[in-house]
């Protein structure tokens, strides 16, 4: 039996929606009015312009520092919750690793997966056999082509890159400056993180812990209110944003509660709820590890996978001729590209397995640069002796022929590690994937 295995996941767009917060001054869990704790006009005033105040300037330091170090829990996939360990630059170039409890067994069956992001908005994860198994990919050239390699991030892993995405410092300090400018903030209160003590500032985004001596830095994220998806939160009429608990360190602040109102103006989350992170500038030591990690990792993207492409085999896989000494193969490979315009010429690398009464004779591997939604013609020689003495028995050839599109051409690769070179000589000198706006499609989604 001769068979072709086309190879290839399609992607689809990720939405964005916007969450609705009102002015200051709208109403509190409490029953009161934001800012209302005493002192009058002038010293509420007073309270959230130094809230505001720090916010700004831990934001502007955070969108400046070489590499951005994130440890904490997130509860907002459906395989959650799980840990996050990522390193980034301010415009979202990170490498990093999370764990997931897995969806099949919490306690047995820990999923963990590799993180890159090469580019602001892309992002590469990697995981073994048991990962892709259990994401439901049960195909054993599929499990070859995935297992163990980078891949451009499918639409079933949208929930984690959307994550990964979410914390590029740059777009965590351009959400902050916004709610500084807006002062869409409640007076700071007084707390200590890992024994260091911070003002604990509530916004629309988030609970943001940022140190209580200049210069300010942020040490900490919390959003809560973990849900099923890492959709950003949801926007409806009068409704009032999901509340955020405690964190556990000590002191507690109430997040900023939403109202409708005339003129309420659409917000959209830059990070999705659950999280619970230590934010920390990198020492030189760990900066540099970081670096050497991330361009090895870039390096080897190469035989990474784009999902974004899947292959078909039209028609039958070709063996003419085949004699007693050797078999060609032949097939017509074609693509379907789902990246969206301006993607590109589609990097492939086909493989030709031919096998003689079942052993495996010759593999070739084809690589070839088609244009997107186009046909390739390739062929595979396999060379063999059948001895005379056995040329009364019947033999079987066959054929198997799959396709993978490459994640990122060696220009491409080139192009990332200049990119990368540039920020770290210049920190925020790139910028970051753009925040989302309601009703938009979240960046690299689809593309």
């Amino acid at each position: 039996m001769i068979t072709g295995v086309g190879i290839g996941l399609a992607a689809a767009c990720a939405v964005g929606a916007a969450a609705i917060w009102g002015p200051l001054g709208g109403v509190l869990p409490d029953g009161g009015r934001s800012g209302s704790r005493g002192g009058g006009a002038g010293g509420e005033a007073a309270a959230l312009d130094s809230a505001a105040s720090d916010l700004k300037a831990a934001a502007d330091r955070l969108a400046t520092v070489r590499a951005t170090a994130y440890s904490g829990t997130f509860s907002n996939t459906e395989d959650g919750p799980g840990h996050l360990d990522l390193t980034s630059t301010p415009s979202g170039l990170s490498s990093g690793r999370m764990t997931e409890a897995g969806a099949a067994n919490a306690q047995a069956h820990p999923r963990t997966l590799g993180l890159l992001a090469p580019e602001p908005g892309k992002v590469f994860v990697k995981g073994d056999r048991g990962f892709w198994e259990d994401e439901g990919l049960q195909t054993g050239t599929k499990l070859t082509a995935y297992s163990d390699h980078w891949v451009k991030a499918p639409f079933l892993l949208s929930g984690q890159t959307q994550l990964v995405r979410s914390l590029a410092p740059g777009s965590v300090a351009a959400a902050m400056r916004q709610d500084a400018a807006a002062r869409r903030v409640r007076p700071a209160v007084a707390a200590t993180v890992d024994g260091v003590p911070v003002r604990r500032i509530a916004t629309p985004d988030g609970m943001f812990d940022v140190t209580a001596s200049a210069p300010h830095r942020l040490v900490r994220i919390s959003t809560g209110g973990g849900t099923s998806s890492a959709s950003p939160k949801p926007s409806a009429p009068g409704a009032t944003a999901p509340s955020t608990p405690a964190p556990s360190d000590s002191s507690s602040a109430a997040p900023v509660a939403a109202r409708q109102a005339d003129d309420v103006t659409p917000v959209a989350s830059a990070l999705p709820a659950g999280l619970e992170l230590r934010v920390s500038e990198t020492s030189p030591s760990a900066a540099a590890g970081f670096r050497n990690g991330y361009l090895a990792g870039v390096g080897t993207l190469g035989g990474s996978v784009d999902t974004d492409v899947s292959f078909s085999i039209p028609g039958k896989v070709a063996l003419e001729p085949c004699t007693t000494n050797g078999c060609t193969a032949s097939a017509t490979v074609k693509n379907a590209d789902h990246r969206g315009k301006g993607a590109g010429q589609v990097s492939a690398m086909v493989t030709v397995r031919v096998t003689l009464d079942g052993r495996t004779v010759r593999t070739c591997s084809i690589p070839r640069t088609m244009p997107p939604n186009s046909s390739t013609q390739v062929s595979c020689v396999a060379s063999y002796t059948i001895p005379a003495s056995a040329n009364a028995t019947t033999h079987r050839v066959q054929a198997e022929v799959s396709a993978v599109a490459r994640g990122a051409t060696d220009s491409q690769i080139s192009g990332y590690r200049s990119e990368f070179a540039q920020e770290w000589a210049h920190p925020g000198s790139i910028a970051a994937s753009p925040r989302p706006t309601p009703g938009s499609t979240a960046p690299g989604a689809g593309a």
